[in-house]
Parts: structure tokens; sequence; C-alpha cells
């Protein structure tokens, strides 16, 4: 029988322990450096945004593509209800038909089962002028200030890696936030806008920027003041249908803390 030196035996056991020590700590490190849930919109409901918001009369007209099986199962479903999708010539034509009109029928009809498959490949101009207003205005005055935990319900992500993510983040929360009531993008009445209003001298103000928040200070002088009158002009330019509307998202709204990206 071969007999092994107790020393060995020892220092056998302790390296044992030694790696089983290191594995256990390296599985709570993995733990600890687990991403949270992704607290942002997805490729996908930021596509859905676009489909929203997209200007179908804009010049020229926008570029839209729509699955051809999708726009075969949307045939077959309102064929009946529609004329115009009745029968092999006008299926053809509708299947022939630019990108914008085709989805101009699924707005006709309500068929939002659809818009998840929709994918608009044109800038929208709104949107293109809303990265502007969040990068100048919201990152730098409205987020700091109002949306990370100054006023109860209203949390905005601040600056962060996922910069895109991040901008259409802020503006779904910003279209669906009411303070007392009053919305913070106010498609039917842009001047009252919480998020202008809020910028505004309390003095100036149809809705005063909340009383005792550090660091806040008016970021217009007046009504008349260039910069507030571009914001409203481009409140004004958002689709005053989607007031309100969620855009068949579903999103859990950042709420006790301020967001984390």
């Amino acid at each position: 029988m071969t007999h092994v030196h107790p020393c060995r035996l020892m220092r056998s056991a302790l390296l044992s322990l030694m790696v089983f020590v290191i594995l256990i700590a390296s599985i709570g490190v993995q733990a600890q450096n687990r991403p949270e849930k992704d607290p942002l919109l997805t490729p996908d409901d930021i596509a859905l945004i676009e489909v929203y918001e997209v200007n179908l009369d804009s010049d020229p007209p926008p570029r839209v593509v729509i699955p051809r099986e999708e726009l075969r199962k949307f045939l077959k479903q309102y064929q009946e209800d529609d004329e115009e999708l009745r029968g092999r010539s006008n299926q053809d034509t509708f299947l022939r038909s630019a990108g914008h009109r085709q989805l101009s029928k699924l707005f006709e009809h309500k068929a939002r089962q659809y818009y998840k498959h929709v994918r608009v490949r044109s800038q929208i101009e709104s949107l293109r002028e809303w990265g502007n207003i969040h990068r100048r205005y919201v990152l730098e005055y409205f987020q700091p200030i109002f949306g990370s935990g100054a006023v109860q319900g209203l949390y905005l992500f601040p600056k962060g890696r996922d910069a895109d993510r991040i901008e259409m983040t802020n503006f779904y929360i910003l279209t669906q936030v009411t303070i007392d009531g009053k919305p913070l993008i106010d498609r039917n009445a842009p001047e009252d806008s919480l998020l202008v209003q809020w910028g505004l001298p309390r003095e100036e103000a149809k809705f005063p920027a909340p009383a005792e928040l550090e660091g806040w200070q008016p970021r217009f002088k007046d009504m008349d003041d260039k910069r507030f009158v571009e914001h409203v002009d481009w409140i004004s330019s958002l689709i005053t249908a989607n007031q309100g509307s969620t855009y068949g998202i579903s999103f859990q709204m950042p709420r006790h803390k301020r967001p984390r990206n």
C-alpha cells in the first residue's frame, strides 16, 4: 500500500479549500454584477412610437416598410369592411402601393395589431427636433431640476451610455405623465405644457414651477422668448391624435427612486 505523508494530504486539502472559496467568491461577484432589468424602451417600442408619430402627409412622403405576409393577413381580415381591399385586382394594387399608403389604410381601420410589424425608414422631423430639445433643454435643465426625484411621480433618465434609447424613453415618459391633472406635453394646448411652463419665471407662467426646488432658475425670459416659442412650435408639430396614447407599449414607469442607467 502506498503511504502519503500527512503534510502532503494537508496541503492538498488546503488547496482544494482555497479553490472552493475562490469559486464561491467568483459566483458572488457575478451575481452582484448581473444587470438589473433593462429600464429603457426597447428598439421595438421605439419603432412603435415612430409609427404613431410619422407624418404621412410630409413632402417627400416617408419611407415605410411592412412585411408582405402581414399585409396579406390585413387584407384577409378587413376586405369585407372595405371595398377598396376587396377582390384580386384591388388587393394586388394595394400590395404594390407605396408603404406610406399601405400604412394609411392600417390607420384608417385602426388595425393596431399590425403596427408592431411596420418600420419607418426615413427620419421623422418631429422626433429629430426632439433630439435637439432633449439634449439642450431636458438633459441640461429639466431633468436635473424636475425629473430626478424633486417632483413626485416624475422621473427622467439622465445622460447615459445608451443615448438614443434614453432620448426616446424620456420622450415617452413626458407624453404619459400628468402632474395635478396637467400634461407635461399637451398637444391640445402646447403653450400650457408643463415642460415649457416650468421653464418660465413664476410670475410669467400660467402654471408656475413648483416652489422650493433646489437650483431652479427660469430658462426662458417670458412667453415671447425665442427659445420658448421654438419649444412650443415643436409640441405643436406632434400629432394631436396621439395625446394620451400609450402607443401600445407596456412600460413600467420609474417611480420612488431616481432611475439608474
